[in-house]
């Protein structure tokens, strides 16, 4: 992938609040955001909880005729809908597509792998290189910092799209976009934050 101008394109990606008990599926949100913040898509997907679709409904959005246009897909970490987890070299792999994993705090990934561990020992064993793919923290400025795993991308890149895209806090517009539709989806309303 080349240099990203001030038209490129981001793909934020997020999952809709859901009920873990009563819940078999959760709604995934995506934003096509070009990096001068004007919106050109908006996507949904329905994921199983705890299921292990989520990294093709990703490729899914993308093979789509505005999904094509992604110069980068950034999401809201890697697990979706409960223990969803996204395979991010599968994902880009298979659309050849960077890849920005972002979380506003660290990941606890020993409690990620207990929980699945408890929820099943099979789907640990599948997912532990999931799970042990780097985490790097990136400061944005002295008071705000993101913790992300990359793919396809190399540090310094992301860390200007990341304060390009970052206006408000640390979660990147594209993401918080994201999760605002899928909220108020589920609520009628936006809620909490991502």
């Amino acid at each position: 992938m080349g240099t990203i101008k001030n038209g490129g394109v981001v793909l934020g990606i997020d999952d809709a609040p859901f009920d873990r008990v009563a819940d078999t599926t959760c709604l995934l949100t995506g934003v096509l955001m070009r990096l001068d913040f004007r919106i050109d898509a908006i996507f949904s997907r329905s994921i199983a909880v705890d299921g292990e679709d989520v990294t093709d409904a990703i490729v899914s959005m993308i093979n789509s005729s505005h999904g094509r246009e992604t110069d980068v897909i950034m999401t809201n970490g890697i697990t979706f809908a409960g223990m969803n987890i996204l395979d991010i070299s599968r994902l880009h792999t298979a659309t050849e597509v960077p890849i920005i994993c972002v979380s506003r705090r660290k990941p606890d990934l020993e409690s990620m792998k207990s929980a699945l561990m408890k929820h099943n020992q099979q789907k640990m064993d599948q997912f532990r290189e999931r799970l042990n793919h780097p985490v790097v923290r990136m400061d944005l400025d002295s008071t705000r910092h993101v913790y992300v795993n990359l793919e396809g991308i190399g540090q310094r890149e992301a860390m200007s799209l990341l304060k390009k895209t970052c206006k408000n806090g640390n979660v990147p517009e594209p993401i918080r976009l994201s999760h605002m539709i899928g909220s108020a989806m589920r609520f009628g309303e936006s809620r909490g934050k991502p």
